[in-house]
């Protein structure tokens, strides 16, 4: 999740402290797992969706059309990852079994790599650059 919100940020232009993204991180990953443990599977996503948009509109002040966007854009991102990670492990090594806690856990980890190696590419070079390349009116 804090690849997530730091992904988020980074495309927004926002600065945050790594203090608020932990704890935002762990508000959100508290509420996923309550949703993973009692209800239908996948709905977990869902709410990622709408937690990750009131945090950026609540701590981006923008307008909530624009967190939405961002959200759905860095969760489609998310979701493009693993799938990649899923696919390339099958076609090396085999079936992908979640009863296998610790190899569940091992492939998440390529996906938040992922996330954070675009977040700080999109801070430090794709950000600046569009920035100054563009007019003011024409930028978001």
């Amino acid at each position: 999740m804090a690849a997530l919100i730091f992904t988020v940020f980074a495309i927004l232009g926002f600065k945050i402290s790594t203090r608020k993204i932990l704890l935002y991180a762990f508000e959100l990953s508290l509420i996923i797992w309550l949703i993973r443990i009692f209800t239908v599977p996948g709905l977990h996503t869902l709410a990622a969706l709408l937690g990750l948009v009131l945090i950026i509109y609540r701590q981006g002040k923008v307008t909530l059309g624009t967190s939405f966007y961002v959200s759905i854009s860095v969760i489609f991102v998310l979701i493009c990852a693993e799938t990649f990670v899923h696919f390339t492990y099958e076609k090396l090594f085999g079936n992908v079994s979640s009863e296998d806690t610790f190899l569940w856990v091992m492939l998440g980890w390529p996906q938040i790599i992922i996330m954070v190696c675009l977040a700080f590419i999109i801070q430090k070079y794709i950000r600046p650059t569009f920035l100054a390349n563009c007019n003011k009116k024409d930028c978001l």
